[in-house]
């Protein structure tokens, strides 16, 4: 796996606002300097940590009280623009969001 660094620049692709069509729950992706962070309308903002291209980690244990991490893998249009993200950790697997704007 190559290793994915991306500048502030790179990240701000990420950005915007998303929706769960199944939980209906909308997160949006921020950047806060040269990090991307998630905003949740319930938990603390949590940041992305970047792994490989178009994937993330996060370390949600403080959000979720209890120990749990995930991965966010972006999806993109045959034109290269992110269309939205499926996470999963150790409870679920590829859970949608779709990129509202």
């Amino acid at each position: 796996v190559e290793p994915f660094a991306p500048a502030a620049e790179g990240l701000s692709a990420y950005t915007g606002l998303y929706h769960s069509p199944e939980l209906n729950v909308y997160w949006q992706l921020v950047l806060d300097g040269d990090q991307l962070l998630t905003r949740h309308q319930r938990y603390a903002h949590t940041r992305l940590i970047p792994v490989f291209a178009d994937g993330f980690q996060n370390d949600w244990s403080a959000a979720a009280g209890y120990p749990c991490s995930y991965i966010m893998v972006f999806g993109r249009d045959a034109q290269g623009r992110i269309q939205g993200f499926r996470i999963s950790d150790d409870r679920m697997r590829h859970l949608h969001f779709d990129r509202l704007r």
